[in-house]
């Protein structure tokens, strides 16, 4: 293409200008959202930690009272973001919008407090270069389909006030075609100077997934820890856990990698925190009318299928979230950082920071039944 060797064209679009125009519709919408509706009359509620590396999503809460059984598609997390990478190398450096999506099928039922649900959701991540990009495509990052089972209770003790469990099969892919050397060194001969050739390259796997959550009451905190383990498999064969070694990773310096080295444990602490909470009182956050606030922080590493214990800090990823609900708005606004590896999963052995700022929306349930 002509454009490869010539910045003219589509200039991209300065990216402080994109994140104050993103935060700008944003603000105006707010008051729109306020005024023209009570969203405390929205069926909006708090299902399980599907994909919590890409959201800030609360663990599951029970059905809701009355329910016995219900069946129904679900929309978990929907989360939309402004994000900033920085890397080590010359990639991964386009700031961007980050959009993330999980609509799923959930059929649950309840007896003595105890519930039960299988589910069969799918999750997309998709970044959309408008303007710091030649013709600011949309690339698809994540493709996650799952297939899981879950069973949680309700307690009465003091401190701990719910628990649960899940455990299933899952697939993980980028949803690209690029699947040899020279299909790459071909994009990288005709694609615009902007363009990176990896984000095609096709990159994926499949895993078995055991999670387990819990809500703990603190005085007047919450505490939601929870716990993620994987075991990976070959992409063609769920029964396969060896030979993982990836060969898609093309760019200029990349050797072969293994996923389960830098993936396959995975620790959240969302802690919610009552209005008084110390930051909330400090100007200007104390002029807004919150009613909901909480901090996530979390480590993603290494699992049972490392080739060394060293990998289970050497190729950590570290989260930090805050997030937070003004009036009965049905979305929370959300601050997040992210240190290591892994995102996306197309580049996971490359050493990244990724600040985002965003809103996510809260989980629906659609044509559910008693």
């Amino acid at each position: 293409m002509s454009t490869r060797n010539s910045p003219q064209g589509n200039l991209p679009v300065n990216p402080v200008v994109l994140f104050l125009a993103t935060l700008g519709v944003l603000t105006a919408l707010a008051p729109i959202a306020v005024f023209a509706f009570d969203f405390r009359t929205l069926n909006y509620v708090t299902d399980p930690v599907s994909h919590p590396l890409h959201s800030t999503a609360d663990p599951v809460e029970p059905l809701p009272q009355g329910f016995d059984f219900e069946s129904g598609i679900v929309s978990s997390p929907t989360a939309f973001s402004f994000d900033i990478p920085k890397s080590d190398a010359q990639i991964l450096t386009h700031p961007h919008l980050s959009f993330f999506l999980s609509p799923g099928i959930r059929v649950a039922y309840r007896k003595d407090r105890l519930e039960h649900a299988a589910n069969l959701v799918y999750h997309g991540a998709f970044d959309f270069y408008y303007g710091s990009m030649t013709s600011g495509p949309v690339l698809s990052r994540l493709q996650n389909p799952e297939l899981y089972y879950e069973i949680g209770k309700v307690m009465d003790l003091e401190v701990l006030q719910r628990w649960g469990l899940k455990f299933g099969a899952a697939h993980e892919s980028n949803g690209m075609f690029v699947d040899s050397l020279d299909q790459y060194n071909h994009m990288r001969a005709t694609l615009p100077f902007d363009y990176d050739a990896q984000d095609f390259a096709s990159i994926g796997w499949n895993y078995w997934l055991l999670e387990g959550d819990a809500e703990l009451k603190i005085g007047t905190y919450r505490l939601k820890p929870h716990l993620g383990l994987r075991l990976y498999t070959s992409e063609n064969n769920f029964f396969k856990f060896s030979g993982l070694e990836d060969t898609s990773l093309f760019y200029p310096g990349a050797k072969p990698a293994r996923y389960p080295d830098y993936d396959g444990l995975v620790l959240l602490l969302p802690l919610e925190v009552p209005m008084d909470f110390c930051f909330l009182r400090w100007p200007p956050l104390k002029w807004f009318p919150w009613s909901y606030a909480a901090m996530v922080a979390g480590i993603q590493t290494a699992g049972l299928q490392m080739e060394s214990p060293k990998n289970l800090f050497r190729y950590a990823t570290y989260h930090f979230a805050l997030k937070g609900r003004w009036l009965h708005l049905p979305w929370l606004g959300f601050l997040k950082y992210e240190y290591g590896y892994t995102q996306p999963i197309a580049y996971y052995p490359v050493r990244s920071h990724r600040f985002s700022m965003g809103i996510e929306f809260k989980n629906y349930r659609f044509g559910a039944s008693n």
